[in-house]
């Protein structure tokens, strides 16, 4: 199991308020909704992401990997976000 890191909860802390904020924008019009559905991390970022992942499950990080492996994930929720902001959203049935 990860250990948690002041810096990981403040990331999910941050990442929740940010979810909260884009809630309160809606449905994103379809011209900006493409440039952002169509955003990818390059494959040299998946390649560091599952080196520090694999260093991360050994417990064999260094602290500045830590922070690098938190600033990723922390990118990557944000990523997320903006994704599901972009995607068509529809109301639930009464």
């Amino acid at each position: 199991m990860a250990t948690r890191t002041k810096a990981t909860v403040k990331a999910e802390s941050d990442f929740e308020q940010f979810g909260r904020i884009l809630d309160r924008i809606g449905p994103m019009p379809a011209i900006l909704a493409r440039p952002i559905l169509q955003l990818r991390a390059s494959e040299a970022d998946h390649a560091r992401l599952s080196e520090l992942l694999a260093k991360n499950s050994e417990n064999q990080l260094s602290a500045d990997e830590r922070a690098e492996l938190d600033d990723r994930v922390l990118a990557g929720q944000y990523r997320s976000c903006n994704h599901s902001l972009a995607v068509p959203r529809h109301n639930p049935l009464p």
